[in-house]
């Protein structure tokens, strides 16, 4: 069983541009919500789903083209319990298929997408796009393909992001914490370097946030972030 939690990555994830929280779609309110993949009808075993049509012609695993090589079988936990397959479209490089293993017409679920790079030499990740919503039923693929953000279209959807809907705002305050700290409390300051320079712990410089400003905006990240991943069950979905 794969499980891979976020936040060994996460309190490595502190940036200084602006807060994604402006572009951010509300997952309650603006997400459009899972589609069926239409060319399937439920599962068979070994985790494939049966298609209404031919699987011939080099697509064994019966999701259509882009798809010929997924093994959808839901394999990560999101919650300790339930679990999800997801696979990412080798032509559409923004149209994913998913199945999960549980019924859930109370609480909806979840999808992020997520983009990996590299940031002072240790891996991190980001959000790169609006979430997707909806209830759902127990392996029944669906398909959706993401909306990235304007800023984002050269990025690439590594993984995604799954918890269930109530958590989403604890998730994205935790991703937003350090830029947010930043903008808040560490503004550029236009003025002399001396004062800068006479006054270090001050929480700007001339030519931008100084070290002790960013050394709070981690802690405030890791505090937001641990408090998350004590509270809350997600789970990080790669695609390979």
């Amino acid at each position: 069983m794969n499980i891979i939690i976020l936040f060994t990555i996460l309190l490595l994830a502190v940036g200084c541009d602006a807060p994604t929280t402006s572009r951010k779609v509300n997952p309650a309110t603006g997400a459009n919500g899972f589609s069926q993949d239409p060319g399937t009808t439920g599962a068979t075993s070994g985790g494939n789903p049966t298609t209404s049509g031919s699987t011939s012609g080099g697509n064994p695993s019966g999701l259509g083209v882009g798809f010929e090589n997924c093994t959808i079988n839901p394999q990560y936990s999101y919650d300790g319990l339930n679990y999800v397959g997801a696979c990412l479209s080798t032509v559409t490089n923004t149209l994913i298929k998913f199945k999960l293993s549980n019924t859930d017409f109370t609480n909806k679920t979840c999808l992020i997408p997520m983009h990996e790079y590299m940031q002072n030499g240790q891996p991190s990740q980001r959000y790169i796009g609006n979430p997707v919503c909806d209830f759902h039923e127990a392996n029944v693929v669906y398909q959706h393909t993401f909306t990235k953000y304007a800023n984002e279209q050269n990025s690439t959807i590594d993984g995604i992001m799954v918890m269930k809907l109530q958590i989403t705002t604890p998730f994205y305050n935790c991703m937003d914490a350090a830029s947010n700290y930043v903008n808040s409390y560490c503004p550029y300051y236009n003025g002399p370097d001396y004062v800068c320079m006479s006054a270090p712990q001050n929480l700007y410089c001339y030519s931008g946030p100084n070290n002790y400003c960013l050394a709070n905006a981690q802690s405030s990240m890791a505090a937001l972030c641990n408090a998350f991943q004590s509270n809350y069950s997600s789970v990080y979905v790669p695609f390979d």
